[in-house]
């Protein structure tokens, strides 16, 4: 779904030294998606929604600035994660 060099520009990161852990928080970040959307994994590819796209790319980037967060307050999903991904989350009965 998500392409590494589109996530490196969203994350402002020059080099491959972070390549690996990049990789590791896209795969995170479209689980979650997934997740979210009531959906298989394996249904979002590269023709996915630029919106889907997008709350992945949020998602990444709030994981890669608080990579090592401690904190004793619970971590809330963004708004805007959850707005965009809304119009096409998986209603079932």
């Amino acid at each position: 779904m998500l392409n590494i060099d589109d996530v490196k520009l969203h994350l402002r990161v020059d080099g491959y030294d972070e390549d690996d852990y990049i990789e590791a928080l896209m795969t995170a970040a479209t689980a979650v998606c997934a997740h979210h959307l009531d959906m298989p994994v394996e249904q979002l590819t590269s023709t996915t929604p630029s919106a889907i796209k997008s709350a992945a790319m949020l998602l990444i980037g709030s994981m890669y600035e608080n990579r090592e967060m401690t904190t004793e307050r619970v971590a809330h999903i963004n708004p805007t994660f959850a707005m965009l991904l809304q119009p096409y989350r998986v209603m079932t009965a």
